[in-house]
């Protein structure tokens, strides 16, 4: 029989070693065996029952519920989850904890953390929420309130520049793990959504926020980043069978003046296709009016607007 050590199994089922090692110690979910060094050895039946729970935990399961369900037990539950989802043996798991995060002291944790540089402390924390929270609720709850307390620091000058950019890499390290991710899954039939930036906007933060809402409501979608020439983003939208196009903008220096976002709009909508519809959000400086009546143009005003968009797509 075959065997494998922690790292390995944490790659095959996509659960963090952290999360293994709770597992076994407080749930007992599989005990391995250990080689003479001392290390764990799981064998084919403990992988194949981590890659079960870790799949029903990702769907909303509770593993202190599931952890002592035999194989077979666990394989008849997943099938009542695979007439809206087939069942991966490889996809890539969020393991989601029922139980309550406490919101505001990870946020204090967090900014604690920043103000002393200790940015393996913040990786380590963010990697934690990844596994136990919804990505709506890691969106809404502490990644948004977290970016908004980062600004209001900064301008007031109680934290640096350089704090701010050390953090801003962490965070677009674990949501571009979520990005690709979705690469990796089989995807549903339905709407298809692309995400972008215009030509010149590289804070990417909104779109990468958005892509979340699209994972958490189960909507197919493409990344396409920052920086996208408006005849590029429209190509590759029809090329990947994209219906939707998310376009986030901020007041950067390129877009101060309205004519420009104005300009960039004007030349997705004509390049559109009729089937096609653009979400712009964000608080780029545009002309409201003079696209609010176009069919294929939708304005949205915040997150929660963004949220409820998604959700009704389905």
């Amino acid at each position: 029989m075959n065997t494998y050590n922690i790292q390995m199994v944490s790659k095959l089922t996509g659960i963090s070693i952290h999360t293994l090692r709770a597992w076994e110690k407080r749930y007992q979910a599989v005990v391995p065996m250990r080689d003479d060094s001392g290390r764990r050895a799981y064998n084919d039946k403990e992988l194949e029952k981590l890659k079960l729970l870790g799949k029903i935990c990702s769907l909303g399961g509770s593993i202190g519920n599931l952890a002592n369900l035999k194989t077979p037990e666990l394989k008849e539950l997943m099938g009542k989850f695979q007439t809206s989802e087939t069942y991966e043996e490889n996809a890539p798991v969020q393991v989601i904890n029922n139980e309550p995060v406490d919101t505001q002291k990870v946020l204090n944790h967090l900014l604690l953390a920043l103000q002393d540089f200790k940015l393996d402390i913040i990786s380590h924390e963010l990697h934690k929420l990844k596994i136990t929270m919804s990505t709506k609720d890691l969106a809404f709850n502490v990644l948004i309130p977290l970016l908004q307390e980062i600004g209001f620091r900064v301008n007031n000058n109680t934290l640096t520049i350089a704090q701010e950019h050390a953090l801003s890499s962490i965070i677009r390290f674990h949501l571009g793990q979520f990005v690709y991710q979705n690469y990796e899954r089989k995807r549903k039939k339905g709407q298809i959504a692309t995400l972008a930036t215009p030509e010149g906007e590289y804070h990417e933060f909104g779109i990468l926020l958005a892509s979340l809402l699209c994972i958490h409501h189960g909507l197919s979608f493409y990344y396409l980043g920052a920086n996208m020439p408006a005849s590029g983003f429209v190509e590759a939208s029809k090329s990947l069978g994209s219906t939707i196009l998310i376009l986030g903008t901020t007041k950067s220096n390129q877009f101060n003046k309205t004519d420009a976002l104005d300009g960039y709009i004007s030349q997705l909508i004509n390049k559109m296709d009729d089937s096609q519809m653009l979400l712009l959000g964000g608080d780029g400086n545009f002309t409201l009016s003079k696209y609010i009546k176009d069919q294929k143009f939708h304005f949205i005003s915040t997150f929660q607007h963004l949220d409820s968009y998604i959700k009704d797509l389905n």
